[in-house]
């Protein structure tokens, strides 16, 4: 049975300016891919087509980036590891892309380089960097300041001054980060005290955290020791466990009763074993109404209005292979949490803008359930129809309206 539904809008009604916090960034998958040609295309398509300004990913300094090039790397022999250098090549390579799409790189500190780690201890991802802290603080320093002077020789002052340099990924997650939030807010203290010593003008910022979470004692920590702090990041994943309050009893759940498939199952495709461990709940789940903008908001009071606030990653859910990020429901997820947000945030980045995308591996299905608004030969998802259709809107609302069950609209109109 249809159901239709009409609504009006008089002539007079006030207008207000919506920010477009959505076109501020997006995010992809690891800094390696940024040099394949085809995510270059990709990301120029995306940025010519909706008008996002920002690309975030992350692993700048994973070892396959080759940060620091150590002999021993390629000649494990007594002596070789004293004959090493810093190579920013790759990092160039993936940045000087991104510019030549019309973009910019929302630059992610991330990962720790194993020449200089603590413990050779991987990120729970398919890359190559660690997830500890620099085994010596001196030696994480000079690599970040060595990156800074190089990108502002390479690009010029009034260039990297325009970009957010954001300390890791996500230290509340035990996939990301081996420490304590004590041990992250070392990280970011001499990390950002580095960033500013080589150019007061940057902006540096965290601390990149899933959830909303460490932000009232990230603030208090900055505060108290003065330390330099030019915006706010975090993350939200409302749709699962795993993004919405570290549901790990439920995660290992599933994973267990995924292995228990895997072994009573008849043989198929990676991808079909995956969608056995990780379970897409958002598929036969009906989402809580508002979730962004509880999330959005409860971080917006805690910040105060003292620092600019960026969602750095968000979206429906957290699981990569998930079947509804293919379908016209997170397209519409993503519609209203954007509206929801507005005034909560400063500027956001969904996750992500590409297929092309291997925190597991690539999927070479079409339509794999990947976080992309295109699939991984560019063919544009329903979310892209989405945001194109907002893209296109304007930049002026005119009215808004709560339905309940979860049902709202609003008009909006061109400038």
């Amino acid at each position: 049975m249809k159901e239709t539904f009409v609504f009006s809008v008089k002539k007079d009604t006030r207008r207000v300016e919506v920010s477009n916090h959505w076109k501020y960034c997006v995010g992809s998958g690891q800094a390696k891919l940024a040099m394949r040609s085809d995510y270059a295309r990709q990301l120029k398509f995306i940025h010519d087509e909706l008008g996002i300004e920002r690309v975030r990913f992350h692993g700048i300094f994973d070892d396959d980036m080759q940060a620091i090039m150590s002999m021993a790397d390629m000649m494990p022999m007594p002596g070789a590891e004293k004959f090493q250098n810093y190579n920013f090549f790759n990092i160039f390579a993936a940045y000087d892309n991104v510019l030549a799409a019309g973009m910019k790189p929302w630059v992610e500190l991330s990962f720790m380089p194993s020449t200089i780690a603590k413990r050779k201890k991987k990120v729970t991802v398919n890359a190559e960097g660690m997830k500890t802290m620099p085994a010596k603080d001196d030696d994480w320093v000079k690599l970040v300041q060595a990156f800074i002077r190089a990108a502002i020789h390479r690009y010029g002052r009034n260039e990297v001054i325009t970009w957010n340099f954001e300390v890791w990924n996500e230290p509340n997650m035990f996939t990301f980060f081996a420490g304590t939030m004590e041990d992250y807010f070392h990280l970011y203290e001499i990390t950002a005290k580095a960033v500013k010593e080589v150019e007061p003008a940057l902006l540096v910022g965290g601390p990149a955290s899933a959830t909303g979470d460490w932000i009232a004692e990230f603030i208090d920590f900055c505060e108290q020791r003065k330390l330099p702090l030019d915006f706010i990041s975090t993350h939200n994943y409302p749709g699962d466990g795993i993004g919405e309050a570290f549901a790990m009893k439920d995660l290992f759940s599933n994973v267990v009763g995924g292995m228990k498939q895997l072994r009573s199952k008849k043989a198929g495709t990676a991808l079909d074993g995956i969608r056995l461990i990780m379970e897409d709940k958002t598929e036969t789940t009906v989402l809580a109404k508002g979730q962004m903008y509880d999330n959005t908001k409860k971080v917006s009071q805690i910040v105060a209005g003292r620092y600019p606030i960026y969602y750095t990653e968000w979206n429906c859910n957290a699981i990569l292979t998930s079947p509804s990020n293919d379908s016209k429901k997170v397209a519409c997820f993503q519609v209203k949490s954007i509206d929801e947000m507005e005034g909560n945030v400063t500027g956001s980045s969904i996750w992500a803008f590409s297929d092309i995308f291997d925190e597991f591996m690539i999927v070479p299905e079409e339509f794999s359930g990947g976080f992309g608004l295109l699939t991984i030969h560019g063919i544009p998802k329903p979310q892209f129809y989405a945001l194109k259709l907002l893209s296109d809107a304007g930049s002026r609302k005119i009215s808004g309206t709560d339905r309940g069950a979860g049902m709202s609209e609003c008009s909006i109109v061109p400038d």
